[in-house]
């Protein structure tokens, strides 16, 4: 579970700072995120000692604590994210995709007109899209190429027909059209990771396919 989010600008000033936990811990947590600016500037100032980290914008995993793991960030304006964790066995690729919606809903914040660059984020707006993403709402179901996987499993050709746990060609399409009703977040983070894996050409065929229609929607509202 995320415990507290963190954004700091360029000169390790704060901009945004929140924590989801009791008062307690709030200070305890500020004292770590404060401690993990040291080591996100380590590594930009280190790019030797780093290795390829600093390739792209997100530095993985920056320090972990007997109770936590800190993750961060790196935006091309060198304005820091950073992210408090009591999972201790989360998947990078589910901080890359938390990290890449916390990003678009920091820039949607600072292109508020009434946003006064390097002050800190007041905008309600934002803290309830922060909290939105840390709390993804129930009926979002989570895609993932393994759940796919499984289901054209239980489609294979070599089972037999009066297997109960075969699905038909028909239930499959249908199961396939649900699948990628999904925000277009959701979606995106899918089609990267089919298409880092040489055996999931369908699933990618599927999710492009889905997103095309999306972007036609979106054209088709623009020019109309």
């Amino acid at each position: 579970m995320i415990v507290c989010v963190a954004v700091i600008g360029h000169q390790n000033n704060p901009l945004y700072l929140q924590s989801f936990t009791e008062a307690d811990d709030a200070l305890k947590l500020h004292h770590i995120v404060h401690c993990s600016l040291d080591v996100v500037d380590e590594r930009v100032n280190n790019p030797k000692k780093s290795g390829p980290t600093l390739n792209e914008t997100f530095l993985g995993m920056l320090y972990p604590t007997e109770n936590y793991k800190v993750y961060g960030y790196l935006t091309n304006t060198k304005v820091k994210f950073l992210m408090v964790t009591t999972d201790l066995d989360v998947k990078d690729a589910d901080v890359r995709s938390f990290f890449r919606r916390f990003h678009a809903a920091y820039v949607d914040a600072v292109s508020n007109p009434f946003h006064v660059p390097g002050k800190k984020i007041t905008s309600k707006a934002f803290a309830e899209r922060v909290s939105g993403t840390r709390f993804p709402s129930p009926t979002a179901t989570p895609r993932s190429s393994l759940e796919y996987c499984r289901k054209h499993v239980d489609s294979a050709p070599y089972k037999s027909s009066d297997d109960a746990s075969k699905v038909s060609d028909e239930e499959l399409k249908t199961w396939e059209a649900e699948f990628v009703k999904v925000d277009q977040a959701t979606l995106f983070d899918v089609i990267l990771v089919s298409i880092s894996s040489s055996s999931l050409s369908l699933l990618v065929a599927l999710t492009t396919l889905s997103a095309y229609g999306i972007f036609q929607l979106l054209f088709s509202e623009f020019y109309c």
